[in-house]
């Protein structure tokens, strides 16, 4: 996933499935 499509999704997605995503991509 590259860092544009990252931004994209966060932005489409819940703060808290972010903190997950962000976990599981760190």
């Amino acid at each position: 996933m590259g860092e544009k499509n990252y931004a994209l999704e966060v932005g489409a997605m819940p703060w808290e499935r972010f903190v997950e995503a962000k976990e599981e991509f760190v």
